[in-house]
């Protein structure tokens, strides 16, 4: 169950860094119901709640990581060159965030 959670969190995770973290966690949601059946967890478990509440948290937490990942990166880099003039690039920005969102994405437990 661990290694299970802990693989879907990282993959989720970082898909959610390179697409929008909503769609991201869509697809995850969607690909995990069957895994979950076939596994024999049953969502209204306490395991099966508790990857359904995961995967979500990962994908947001992982979207954080980059510009596109999130619509909340790309305001606040706008928002950043209006108020200070600073202008972020793509890099600039993974560079500072995505070793925030690398040690969020991880599932505690």
């Amino acid at each position: 169950m661990v290694r299970f959670s802990f693989i879907s969190c990282m993959g989720l995770g970082l898909a959610s860094a390179i697409m929008h973290d909503i769609a991201a966690a869509t697809i995850g949601i969607m690909a995990m119901l069957p895994l979950m059946k076939a596994a024999g967890i049953h969502p209204g478990s306490r395991t099966g709640i508790f990857l359904m509440i995961a995967l979500p948290f990962s994908c947001s937490a992982g979207g954080m990581g980059t510009l596109v990942g999130g619509g909340r990166n790309m305001v606040s880099a706008a928002f950043l060159k209006d108020i200070t003039g600073i202008e972020i690039s793509f890099i600039d920005w993974a560079i500072y965030a995505y070793p925030a969102a690398m040690l969020q994405f991880l599932p505690y437990g």
